[in-house]
């Protein structure tokens, strides 16, 4: 009845009223018949209705989700879009949707931390962490928690990606480390961490062993007293690999040269499939 209202021409309702349509919201609770469009009949009725708290909540999940700047909601063609929609929908400028994706983590924050905080859960924590450097040559430090749930399952949550200015010396990222796990509540729970095999790491265990909210704690340790280390395989099998190709260096950058100098005419690069087409053939006959 509502789409009848505000789409036909002859509308008695709009002419009494002689306001643009666009001002007329339909209600929140208003319930739509839908129907089958195989057998042409009455499935179901569903009630539906309109939110603005509950869209702008989903528009900044996109926006998270689907890693788009948050400039996005101010181009022309999503405007379009959402006035297609909804024209009493207003989105406005990506300072409202920082503020907008700003709460959705604080909301998402709060609940991880009571979740992993629970006086249910009495298992312990580990953690990776590593430095990342952006493509603005910023460096940040990463500290992710890994854990089992009660139907054993792994999960885990990226606890912090925070800005790590130089020097990236073992203490300051120890520090930066135990700060994360104060503000998260889990410093009395920690099991392993894992890590690469930069020099500085070294440091960086020492000062946690040593660390005094970590100490009284019953924190699992090595035979040399340190927290337990976990070096990432995804490292070591990184380090193997580089050490294996040093030995085959020399026949690598002939191969390379080679590559640079087939490519660099269209009359090499067909002379060289040819060859490439006629060996294949030739051993295939044999």
């Amino acid at each position: 009845m509502w789409r009848h209202i505000t789409g036909c021409s002859v509308s008695g309702y709009a002419k009494e009223q002689k306001k643009d349509l666009t001002e007329y919201v339909q209600p929140e609770n208003q319930t739509v018949m839908a129907f089958s469009k195989e057998t042409g009949q009455l499935t179901s009725a569903n009630t539906v209705g309109f939110s603005e708290e509950r869209s702008r909540r989903r528009l900044s999940e996109m926006i998270v989700l689907d890693e788009l700047p948050l400039s996005f909601v101010e181009k022309t063609g999503f405007q379009r879009f959402i006035q297609s929609l909804r024209s009493d929908f207003a989105v406005k400028s990506r300072r409202t949707m920082t503020r907008s994706v700003d709460n959705l983590y604080e909301e998402q924050r709060k609940e991880v931390q009571s979740f992993l905080i629970s006086k249910d859960r009495n298992g312990r924590f580990s953690f990776t962490t590593d430095i990342w450097t952006s493509t603005q040559n910023l460096s940040y430090m990463s500290v992710t928690i890994h854990f089992l749930t009660k139907e054993m399952k792994l999960k885990k949550a990226v606890l912090s990606l925070r800005l790590a200015p130089s020097p990236h010396t073992g203490v300051h990222l120890a520090e930066m480390f135990l700060e994360v796990l104060q503000q998260w509540g889990v410093t009395e729970r920690l099991m392993a961490i894992t890590s690469d095999n930069a020099t500085n790491n070294d440091t960086f265990f020492r000062c946690l062993s040593s660390a005094a909210v970590l100490y009284n704690a019953e924190t699992i340790r090595m035979s040399n007293g340190n927290v337990l280390q976990v070096r990432c395989a995804g490292h070591v099998l990184n380090l193997l690999a580089k050490a294996g190709l040093k030995v085959i260096a020399s026949s690598i950058s002939r191969i390379r040269k080679a590559v640079v100098k087939i490519r660099s005419s269209p009359k090499l690069k067909q002379s060289f499939e040819g060859n490439i087409s006629l060996s294949f053939r030739a051993c295939c006959c044999t």
